[in-house]
């Protein structure tokens, strides 16, 4: 099955948020669209939370890190819209 559609299936399902459940995630915003998810999130530590997030993303799917870490990269400090 591909990861998209492993997504679909447990965006229906309205997985909690991230910051509720991933120490160190302050605010978190998870956006599931037809091709992709994006997760937006406030941390200390963006290292760590960068890891946190693998990890909340990979146990809610029942896969690896491993597995997931070539899907996700890491945009941060990116200028935001002023619109």
């Amino acid at each position: 099955m591909a990861l998209n559609d492993l997504w679909a299936q447990s965006a229906s399902a309205s997985p909690p948020g991230i910051h509720d459940h991933v120490a160190g995630i302050h605010e978190s915003v998870i956006l599931s669209t037809c091709n992709r998810l994006e997760v937006y999130v406030m941390a200390g530590d963006v290292a760590g939370g960068f890891a946190a997030i693998e990890g909340f993303l990979a146990d809610l799917q029942g896969l690896s890190v491993a597995q997931l870490h070539s899907h996700l990269y890491l945009l941060q400090d990116q200028p935001r819209s002023s619109t």
